[in-house]
């Protein structure tokens, strides 16, 4: 295996990773908002009610989570692309089959060629 395809695979399990944070956070989210409603139903103030459901910490989980996934989301892109450009193809053909732009494609080459 080249150092590119070992370097997708690497990239390709962070993501998973970062997916399964994401999913847990949102999970934490999901739980806290019927909390919500119950408590702004029985006629809470509603920064009582957002602060008796960690609204300021569940959004600065999820707001951390979702920006590490993007990073990772990003460098998995990057390692494909590489791997992609190794393998032969253009950058648009690897773009179209992860079906982002050939701007995007071309952003993500030219990082490479700077690395």
């Amino acid at each position: 295996m080249s150092r590119e395809s070992k370097q997708v695979v690497r990239r390709a399990e962070a993501l998973l990773v970062a997916i399964e944070s994401l999913r847990s956070r949102l999970a934490g989210y999901e739980s806290a908002v019927p909390d919500f409603i119950t408590r702004i139903k029985s006629g809470e103030r509603v920064d009582e009610a957002i602060q008796g459901v960690g609204a300021a910490t569940i959004r600065s989980e999820i707001t951390e989570a979702i920006d590490a996934f993007e990073t990772t989301r990003r460098e998995f892109r990057t390692a494909a692309l590489a791997l992609g450009l190794e393998q032969g193809l253009s950058a648009s053909e690897v773009a179209r089959a992860f079906g982002f732009s050939r701007q995007l494609a071309s952003r993500l080459a030219s990082e490479l060629e700077d690395t």
